[in-house]
């Protein structure tokens, strides 16, 4: 009983900042990987038009 406990403790979530701290590295080069596809698709059209 004692460990269910802390199990569903450590399940619930506090707030979404300690999400935003865990995955902020990862959407981070997300965001540039989409940014820099962008570019090159942007680019790539003016070159070929």
């Amino acid at each position: 009983m004692f460990n269910y406990r802390i199990m569903s403790e450590k399940e619930i979530p506090s707030n979404e900042d300690s999400f935003w701290a865990k995955y902020k590295s990862f959407a981070s080069t997300e965001l540039l990987m989409y940014l820099v596809m962008i570019i090159g698709i942007f680019l790539g059209l003016i070159i070929l038009l």
